[in-house]
């Protein structure tokens, strides 16, 4: 950081290098292995070549004239707010997932050989989790009891 002269406590960051040096490997007689300059590439440059398929007005467009091929089908969006940002925090992550395991029932417990790492690796199958979780037996349970409930009061009208 640079301290700006004209206000005293103001600090200015330096925007860096608009070029970016590119590098090549090259091998000397005895074997070792030197990075020689081989070009300049224009960040800048780089950048701008984008900007068109980011800019909103343009991709709308295309869309109105019936070009989709901007956006991907397979895309998968993720919303990493509360992902890990460190070491401690991602130990943090697995406590809390053994707490949980270990909040469970015994029964439900055992069908994961009391493991609450396999608990944890079952999730990657949630058909097979869910069922050992007993959750579709919870979910139809309480869909039966709602359509029973409704009748009940069909015939109470």
């Amino acid at each position: 950081m640079i301290l700006n002269k004209a206000k005293s406590n103001e600090f200015v960051s330096c925007p860096g290098n608009r070029y970016h040096t590119l590098y090549k490997a090259t091998v000397l007689k005895s074997g070792d292995i030197r990075l020689t300059e081989n070009g300049k590439e224009d960040i800048w440059e780089i950048i701008n070549s984008e900007k068109e398929s980011c800019d909103m007005s343009h991709i709308l467009k295309q869309m109105s004239l019936g070009d989709y091929s901007m956006i991907r089908t397979d895309a998968q969006y993720l919303d990493r707010s509360t992902m890990p940002t460190s070491k401690r925090e991602v130990l943090d992550l697995f406590i809390n997932i053994e707490d949980r395991f270990n909040a469970l029932d015994l029964e439900t417990r055992n069908k994961f050989d009391n493991d609450w790492r396999k608990w944890y690796m079952e999730t990657e199958d949630m058909e097979s989790w869910n069922k050992k979780m007993s959750i579709e037996k919870e979910l139809v349970l309480e869909k039966e009891q709602e359509v029973k409930e409704t009748a009940e009061d069909a015939e109470k009208h």
